[in-house]
């Protein structure tokens, strides 16, 4: 099947009734994620299917249609499609059953407006949180099976452990898995103290646990809860519960990093604020002076940006300097830490970098710059930059700052548009204008 990352990914929406179809249609394709191939019938769904190429990122399927009743267009689509949602407007619960059995991601009952809402929202979710990293911990294979299954309908990149020695090593493999689900009673240590284990490394607000069990109920639950788990399950539990439980502590956990980066974040250009550059600087810095890492700062200032307000209005100075922004983050490496100062001004850490190849990236900063195009409205207009850097580590990461400050003040009376950087301590002025 042929799929490109440069192609919004294809949903199929089987649905007879024109209406109801142009209203998901519309509903889906409001996210700007997804194009929404239609089929009227179980025939024309087999025929876009065989004919199609493309691999769909996941189907929309009435139950009832002019051509097929019940689960036959269910089990049409689950041959060529991973992820398949189920829409009916009539509830029978043995149908129900027959069809959540066939390990589909969602069945949603047609009442209302807010049902296409919630199909939509769904697909975005699965397209959002795809390759989200759970680990399952579980001695039974049987639970293994069936929970690995479930989680990969919906999208998410499944770790496996049978005991919760294997699973704490998979946690410090994995650092990025962001929910736990694991089972009490297992051989060796139990569930408890893996939650336990996993608290003393990771806060609820960074990874969600759910704890289950086939027994104990309200104890183990209590158990579970004060070690650190962020929820319970008592087994026998149906798949559409644990569906919900798993997407609600997951988007908890979304929304505790929006919160943080929000703290973190400059409003307008989406960069790392000031407070976090110190924070995260002075980190760097400890392991550089014990000579973890080698720690190059830089300061950035866009040339005469006074003009582009005066000239031009705040709104076009506003669009400047996210535009701006996104090109330096754009050039830059993924362990360089860029912040925005306030005003025009930006800092800049980079990370075990050598001089001259420090040079080369601060000027094709510089470069990128003067050649970008800026445009707000009916203006088009372009800026350039200075940098000031200090590639020595001095006594401080504030030291580091000043001489790279110092270093920029030169780049502004050298005539603005270029890069200097220190190449002694003692060499560099006092100054620190900008």
């Amino acid at each position: 099947m042929i799929t490109s990352r440069f192609m919004a990914p294809l949903v199929l929406l089987v649905e007879d009734s024109p209406t109801y179809a142009a209203q998901l249609t519309a509903q889906i394709s409001a996210s700007g994620i997804f194009r929404v191939e239609q089929a009227r019938t179980l025939a024309e769904a087999r025929s876009i299917l065989e004919s199609t190429e493309e691999e769909f990122f996941a189907a929309i399927c009435d139950l009832h249609l002019p051509d097929a009743n019940g689960a036959e267009i269910v089990d049409t689509v689950l041959k060529r499609v991973r992820t398949v949602l189920v829409m009916t407007a009539a509830f029978d619960e043995n149908i129900r059953q027959e069809i959540i059995g066939k390990n589909i991601a969602d069945y949603v009952l047609k009442e209302s407006q807010r049902d296409i809402e919630y199909v939509a929202e769904t697909l975005k979710r699965l397209f959002l949180h795809q390759d989200t990293k759970v680990l399952l911990v579980d001695d039974s294979a049987t639970y293994r099976h069936v929970l690995n299954s479930a989680l990969r309908t919906q999208r998410y990149e499944v770790l496996v452990a049978e005991t919760a020695e294997q699973a704490l090593q998979m946690v410090d493999t994995h650092p990025d898995v962001r929910l736990v689900i694991t089972d009490f009673q297992m051989p060796g240590m139990d569930g408890v103290e893996l939650v336990r284990r996993i608290r003393s490394q990771f806060g609820k607000n960074e990874l969600a646990i759910i704890g289950l069990s086939a027994q104990g109920g309200d104890l183990i639950s209590a158990r579970f809860l004060k070690k650190g788990a962020n929820d319970f399950l008592t087994k026998p539990f149906s798949k559409e519960e644990f569906f919900c439980r798993v997407n609600q502590n997951l988007e908890m956990i979304e929304l505790f990093r929006k919160i943080r980066d929000s703290a973190n974040r400059d409003y307008l250009t989406g960069l790392y604020n000031r407070r976090y550059f110190f924070d995260i600087g002075e980190r760097f810095y400890e392991n550089a002076r014990r000579n973890n890492l080698a720690l190059s700062a830089a300061m950035i200032d866009i040339d005469f940006f006074k003009s582009v307000n005066d000239s031009f209005g705040h709104d076009a100075g506003d669009q400047a300097l996210r535009q701006v922004a996104e090109s330096i983050q754009t050039n830059l490496r993924k362990a360089d830490i860029l912040a925005r100062f306030g005003g025009e001004e930006f800092g800049l850490l980079a990370i075990n970098i050598k001089r001259a190849d420090m040079e080369d990236l601060l000027e094709r900063l510089r470069a990128a710059i003067e050649s970008l195009q800026i445009s707000s409205g009916n203006h088009s207009f372009q800026l350039t930059i200075s940098i000031g850097a200090s590639h020595d580590r001095c006594s401080s990461l504030a030291e580091m700052l000043n001489k790279a400050d110092a270093c920029l003040y030169e780049a502004k009376r050298a005539g603005r548009n270029c890069v200097v950087v220190g190449k002694a301590p003692d060499a560099l002025p006092e100054s620190s204008s900008s």
